[in-house]
């Protein structure tokens, strides 16, 4: 059995007056799915930093047509300016781009 990958997720950060606020967007299974999404602060040392968004895909138990929805979200955080964005689905590392 392959891996199950978490789909990609795209993100864009606004940087102004010491507050990210990425807005982006990922692939759920259907338009019932709902989508949290919050940004942390990560490494030890500033060289190392790097904004972590966490998104969490919450499937709803109701019934919905099963097909493939954007969904959107946004998160802010106060950090440095010019991190790295990394982000993660349901825990799982994925792949990130840019809208």
């Amino acid at each position: 059995a392959s891996p199950i990958l978490p789909p990609p997720v795209t993100l864009h950060d606004v940087f102004k007056k010491g507050v990210h606020t990425i807005t982006g967007s990922v692939e759920a299974r259907n338009a019932c799915t709902t989508v949290t999404a919050q940004a942390s602060l990560e490494g030890a040392s500033p060289e190392a930093q790097n904004i972590r968004v966490a998104l969490s895909l919450e499937s709803d138990a109701g019934v919905c047509l099963q097909m493939p929805t954007r969904v959107n979200f946004s998160t802010t955080l106060v950090a440095p300016a010019q991190l790295p964005l990394t982000a993660t689905v349901n825990g799982l590392a994925a792949t990130t781009t840019a809208p």
